[in-house]
């Protein structure tokens, strides 16, 4: 599990600290303060070994650009001379990164394409360095040939120990949520899927995949799409999903309430709870809505799940724009729960 992070010039964020991170971890906060950035940064630490997911959490974002844009954005200030630091501690061990990027002179040409107007070609070189209690352990790089990402050629440690880790952003596609699925049956792991779902909607029987649609039986004559059932439970399948991929890792949820209606709410944290338990997932999730806070302190007040109370750590990111940096501002649930219950703005 992921105890603490620090992270150093990395987009809009020049530094920001996390403590006491927890099994379950709630970011609250005004739009564009660095809620989503903070979980980048997490996505990048969770495999420092795998440097294309610098350029994953842009498609994330729908950001698609050349390689040398796309990589510059996630530098402090689109300034590239300073280096990328992530630093955490995981299970008691520290462990480091040092993102940098580098252009220069192409050492091979292509004399066939040489430019009219003499300029040699340029490669750009994104690196990360990873470090284990002070010791290099791996060094991983992406090198492209004048921009060009079909002239791409990347180098990474072959057995560097990631963490599992999924990125489930705001807005999810239903391909992806079907791609997913599909897997799960594949390997015939679906039971743990649906008990798990059974604890939040009884009258589910099965979820099979037809015909490109995912189909579940209720009791019905014959099996019905699972977006019958509503936005809330298309949803909560969805989450439920990417924590059992990313099992003994982590989850990264952007906006995790997103699309829901507030009665739903209680329902998507129980499953959430239920199943980062069963899956032994950490949980990073963003949000800036006030039913959906009222709605997890509900659940967590509830004899069911009154032990995930001392599991649970809310961070209030607060940004001063002047300097950069990113204040966490931290409670624990008896601080967020009497927050709450007096409508005091925490967020």
């Amino acid at each position: 599990m992921i105890e603490n992070l620090l992270i150093q010039h990395f987009r809009g964020i020049r530094e920001c600290e996390l403590k006491n991170l927890k099994h379950f971890n709630l970011f609250l906060g005004k739009n564009n303060c660095g809620k989503s950035s903070v979980l980048d940064a997490l996505f990048l630490f969770s495999n420092g070994n795998n440097p294309t997911l610098s350029l994953q959490i842009n498609n994330i974002r729908n950001y698609i650009a050349t390689f040398r844009d796309s990589v510059r954005t996630i530098f402090y200030g689109i300034d590239t001379s300073r280096p990328i630091i992530i630093e955490g501690v995981l299970d008691g061990n520290i462990r480091h990164q040092e993102i940098t990027f580098e252009e220069k002179t192409a050492e091979k040409v292509d004399l066939t394409s040489v430019t009219t107007n003499g300029e040699l070609k340029k490669n750009f070189i994104l690196r990360i360095l990873n470090q284990h209690q002070g010791e290099e352990i791996s060094e991983s790089s992406i090198s492209v040939l004048d921009n060009n990402p079909e002239k791409g050629e990347v180098q990474a440690k072959a057995n560097y120990q990631e963490i599992p880790a999924y990125y489930m952003p705001s807005s999810v596609q239903y391909k992806d949520t079907l791609k997913a699925y599909s897997v799960i049956l594949k390997n015939k792991e679906e039971k743990y899927i649906i008990k798990i779902l059974q604890q939040i909607e009884p009258t589910i029987k099965d979820i099979v995949v037809v015909d490109n649609q995912i189909m579940t039986d209720i009791g019905l004559p014959q099996r019905i799409p699972i977006e019958v059932m509503g936005d809330g439970i298309k949803k909560i399948f969805s989450i439920i999903l990417n924590i059992y991929q990313s099992q003994n890792g982590i989850l990264l949820l952007d906006e995790v309430d997103n699309g829901l209606h507030y009665l739903s709410m209680p329902v998507m944290w129980k499953a959430i709870l239920h199943a980062a338990c069963e899956c032994n997932t950490q949980i990073f999730a963003t949000t800036h809505n006030i039913d959906s806070l009222h709605s997890l302190n509900q659940v967590l007040e509830s004899d069911e799940y009154f032990h995930n109370q001392n599991n649970i750590s809310i961070y209030t990111l607060r940004k001063d724009f002047t300097n950069g940096k990113l204040y966490a501002l931290h409670s624990n649930y008896a601080q967020f729960s009497h927050l709450t219950e007096q409508d005091i703005e925490m967020r």
